[in-house]
């Protein structure tokens, strides 16, 4: 009878610990729980890689109201210029956890990718980033003047260019649309072009609308206003698939059979090893934010075309370009 009372006390006692110790793990992930629900609990410092007043800028300062509507917390931007955006990124490739929990940065696409200029000695990649989700994607994009009879399609303007060679438009060296002509200029060696250097936008309207050039290279959503108004006309787009803005333009692919892939775009990044949940609370605010209408509103009437792409789809487009720009080795063209 001792024997059972005493094992009947021990089964009580050892019940009694588990249970302790359940109740106790439970608690403790309800409060971890907690916690990531709580986090952030202070403001977020957003690192622009540019000084005040750029697109980058512009873009972020609009879009940060909304993002702290979701996360609850202010969204604060900080200005970091120098080096083509390179000051600010080798900080953010380095931010550490937990002492840069607070912090996310915005990363430029293709600007990035200069890493493989081997005149730069950079020794980070754009593998060194803690990358959450795309914000905004802009295709490049060839225009002629409205009507330039020499130029009536894709097809005819590159027949063209292998017999007169061609003065095309494009911001500046290295650019996204410098990168597209160059990708051009090596695939179709036969192809006579003259790269011409322009500071904006506008001045590319103004030198074709003029006659001193005879093509813009630029980005789709720019210039949707002077297609509107008959100045300037699509002749392809630089993506793999037509561009939903302008759906009956073709691809350079569609017409020439080459891929040429090219676009500029913005992504967010916070430290390369957050936690998973933190992560994840980050991932959703934006994706939140980049629904609601009212910023929708302002980010179209600003050119910025907003695009969700996380995780792997991300991750291939990063590993595309990377591969493009690799292979494309634009600083071994001379300006």
């Amino acid at each position: 009878m001792r024997k059972t009372k005493r094992l009947k006390m021990y089964f009580v006692a050892g019940f009694a610990v588990v249970a302790f110790l359940m109740a106790n793990g439970l608690a403790g992930n309800i409060q971890q729980a907690l916690a990531a629900d709580k986090w952030p609990d202070k403001p977020i410092q957003l690192v622009v890689p540019w000084k005040p007043g750029g697109g980058t800028d512009r873009s972020a300062r609009m879009f940060a109201p909304y993002l702290a509507k979701e996360l609850g917390v202010p969204v604060n931007i900080v200005n970091v210029a120098g080096g083509g955006g390179w000051v600010a990124w080798a900080q953010m490739s380095v931010w550490k956890y937990p002492q840069d929990q607070y912090m996310m940065g915005i990363v430029n696409i293709p600007h990035v990718m200069s890493y493989q200029d081997p005149r730069l000695k950079r020794k980070e990649t754009w593998k060194d980033f803690g990358w959450i989700a795309l914000h905004s994607f802009d295709p490049c994009t060839w225009l002629v003047r409205q009507k330039d009879e020499r130029f009536p399609d894709l097809k005819a303007f590159v027949n063209y260019g292998k017999k007169t060679p061609i003065k095309i438009n494009v911001a500046g060296f290295g650019g996204d649309d410098h990168q597209a002509l160059v990708a051009v200029q090596k695939k179709i060696p036969d192809l006579k072009t003259i790269n011409i250097y322009s500071n904006s936008d506008a001045e590319k309207i103004a030198t074709t609308l003029g006659g001193e050039t005879d093509a813009i290279g630029g980005n789709v959503a720019y210039f949707i206003p002077y297609v509107l108004e008959a100045k300037i006309r699509y002749l392809c787009v630089f993506n793999d698939e037509r561009v939903r803005q302008i759906p009956n333009v073709p691809t350079f692919e569609e017409i020439t059979g080459i891929k040429v892939y090219a676009f500029v775009a913005r992504a967010f990044v916070s430290a390369p090893k957050m936690p998973e949940e933190k992560r994840q609370i980050l991932l959703k605010a934006l994706e939140r934010a980049y629904q609601i209408p009212e910023y929708q509103m302002k980010a179209n009437n600003a050119g910025d075309v907003i695009i969700y792409k996380a995780g792997a789809d991300l991750r291939k487009m990063l590993e595309d370009n990377a591969k493009m720009v690799a292979e494309v080795k634009y600083w071994e063209m001379v300006k």
